[in-house]
């Protein structure tokens, strides 16, 4: 049995290892100030991309710019919607969302440019090509409750200032990374679609975690799995979903919280996989050599 500091100390081990294939998107705040997207930077089948919600995707391709976060300190990357290929997960576009219905989607990066970039930042793209999911437990319901995250940037965290550099007024945007704790909640597959669901339940407005999880949508669920290595207990951080919605707050025992539900491991393992193979074999001229961009995955 663990104590709560050993337990803290894997988990931050665990958000440092997570923290290299998140993803944070921000559209310009010239055209709408302070909306911010989040993904996760993956490799599979040789392509790259940011694994996100579908409407967050959706988002970021019809506007004319957007800006990719890849490092702590000040600095400014801007993107255009024609240097990614977006892959639609199960959906169409006309047919809007539901809580229920797909809503994922694959940002295919085409531009070696943005790659190198995340390479030069220390971004690197998680492999979701090798991984058995049946290996994980969570199929069989083998897993702890407790040892869950979700990792995104809070809307509310993100603020715009104007500042005047040599006569001319320039917007600074600073945002905040969260890396959320939340407890298992529940878990479905929808038979008329066969994507499955996954709930989470989490802290909102107190204890440093936000009371809106605007922004998150997109972000990864990840789970900790622990395992034993080299004698010792760690955890294993296994990507295992897509967090695209959250519930209104709710108030139990005195505390406030709400419910992030996204797609789960039937969805990211099953039909995402599905689909970039079925690109893969129709589509030789997307970049796939990752080898040759010395990309380093999980």
């Amino acid at each position: 049995m663990l104590s709560p500091n050993q337990t803290q100390h894997l988990v931050r081990n665990s958000i440092s290892f997570i923290g290299r294939y998140s993803a944070i998107m921000i559209l310009s705040p010239d055209v709408a100030p302070d909306v911010v997207y989040s993904g996760t930077i993956v490799s599979c089948f040789g392509y790259v991309g940011i694994l996100t919600a579908g409407h967050c995707a959706s988002a970021l391709m019809e506007s004319s710019e957007f800006y990719l976060v890849v490092r702590e300190q000040a600095h400014r990357l801007e993107v255009q919607p024609k240097q990614f290929f977006h892959l639609r997960i199960g959906y169409n576009e006309a047919d809007g969302y539901a809580l229920s219905e797909p809503d994922l989607s694959f940002l295919i990066i085409k531009d070696r440019r943005i790659l190198n970039t995340l390479i030069a930042n220390s971004k690197f793209s998680y492999d979701m090509s090798k991984l058995k999911i049946g290996d994980t437990g969570l199929v069989e319901g083998k897993f702890s409750v407790n040892n869950w995250m979700i990792v995104g940037s809070a809307a509310e965290d993100t603020k715009t200032k104007t500042f005047v550099i040599n006569g001319h007024p320039e917007k600074f945007i600073t945002i905040g990374a969260s890396f959320i704790k939340g407890d298992f909640a529940g878990h479905n597959l929808v038979s008329d679609y066969g994507y499955d669901y996954v709930k989470l339940k989490t802290i909102a407005g107190s204890h440093g975690f936000p009371d809106s999880y605007s922004g998150v949508s997109g972000g990864g669920i990840w789970y900790l799995k622990s395992v034993i290595d080299s004698g010792k207990k760690i955890f294993k951080p296994i990507l295992v979903g897509v967090a695209c919605w959250q519930s209104k707050k709710t108030i139990s025992h005195k505390q406030t919280y709400r419910i992030i539900s996204g797609h789960g491991w039937v969805s990211v393992y099953g039909h995402f996989r599905k689909a970039l193979f079925e690109k893969f074999q129709t589509d030789p001229h997307q970049i796939r050599d990752r080898d040759r961009l010395n990309l380093n995955c999980f």
